[in-house]
């Protein structure tokens, strides 16, 4: 798991194989496609690699972490191999374009670019559409391990990417999938308001392995013998567009700070930085000093430390003055961890230590 506490997610034949079905049929995989594995196997995006080829006939480039740093051999392995398809966390993608792997070359052969696990700023995504070859779908998929890894997904367009503020859309729900979205007290909120989301139906996993408190806790109807009635809290805040049925993230339940009264997404203010033209990746961490006072701490990626100054300034256009972070801390790079997301551990540890 991304917070270093395995927790054995337990998946069902049938849970696979509604996911291998949605696969098949809306990615036209099959024996003339070609798949770039960047995640490693223990990754649950990696069940979309393994699953999405062997069932489809799909090829399979497997690569592994030796070949993912060495950037000259990367590089001829795409142009050599010329895959169709690519899944990844954002944060690979946009490491790999920074480091030049990733260019209108390299990219020429892709059909698909996916990405889920993290949010994608605009300002970025924009920079990714810009080398990629016109025939290329951009897809945003979101979904907890515990659901079968996703459950849903949203074809992005690309004329409209440059309209985009803040995230994509999440997309509707895939085929099975049902949706409550509740409030903190466990009542069920209306279209346009933002709450934690529920997820029903038989793409639910069954629970966690040989843990059935945890289990209990986290999924609904657990003991039900009917698929659909079974739900999963995620823990995601999100928000439904009555117009369009599509569904947007706003933050993590557990990611929430109350900070001089006022209840904050640590995420809204991680959006805020990125869109800062000079930041390439951004972190927030909240570090509690006492029971009734915290500090707001951002970590920044961008070209130079000298950027500060006007990252500070920047950002005070933006957010309210109670979002504003007391401290902010420059990297060339924001660690990641070994599924390739930002290691908010990690930086953890660095205030603290």
């Amino acid at each position: 798991g991304s917070t270093g506490n395995p927790k054995g997610v337990a998946i069902s034949h049938k849970n696979l194989i509604r996911f291998i079905d949605w696969i098949s049929g809306d990615f036209q995989l099959g024996p003339n496609k070609r798949l770039l594995n960047v995640n490693p196997m223990y990754f649950d995006n990696s069940v979309f690699d393994f699953f999405g080829t062997f069932f489809t006939g799909a090829t399979l480039i497997p690569v592994d972490s030796d070949l993912l740093h060495d950037f000259k051999k990367l590089q001829l392995t795409i142009l050599e191999k010329k895959p169709t398809f690519w899944f990844s966390v954002p944060s690979t993608l946009i490491y790999l374009q920074r480091m030049k792997v990733l260019n209108e070359k390299s990219l020429e052969s892709f059909e698909y670019v996916m990405f889920g696990g993290e949010g994608y700023h605009e300002s970025e995504l924009k920079k990714l559409d810009q080398i990629l070859s016109t025939k290329c779908s951009l897809v945003n998929v979101y979904g907890p391990t515990e659901c079968t890894c996703i459950c849903s997904a949203k074809f992005l367009d690309r004329a409209k990417l440059y309209a985009l503020k803040g995230l994509p859309s999440l997309g509707r729900l895939l085929p099975g999938f049902d949706a409550k979205i509740v409030g903190m007290g466990g009542q069920e909120m209306i279209s346009g308001e933002v709450g934690e989301l529920i997820l029903f139906g038989p793409n639910v996993g069954v629970g966690y392995f040989n843990d059935s408190q945890r289990t209990e806790s986290s999924f609904i109807n657990a003991k039900s013998e009917t698929p659909e009635e079974r739900g999963y809290k995620t823990g995601d805040l999100v928000r439904l567009d009555p117009s369009s049925g599509e569904y947007y993230f706003i933050g993590r339940a557990d990611n929430q700070i109350k900070h001089m009264g006022y209840r904050i997404e640590l995420e809204e203010i991680e959006l805020a930085l990125c869109s800062c033209a000079s930041i390439v990746e951004a972190a927030v961490i909240y570090e509690k000093k006492s029971e009734t006072a915290g500090e707001i701490i951002s970590f920044v990626s961008s070209e130079a430390e000298k950027d500060l100054s006007l990252i500070r300034k920047q950002i005070e256009n933006i957010l309210p003055s109670y979002m504003l972070p007391r401290r902010f801390i420059w990297k060339h790079e924001l660690p990641k961890n070994s599924n390739g997301k930002i290691d908010r551990k990690k930086l953890r540890e660095e205030i603290q230590g």
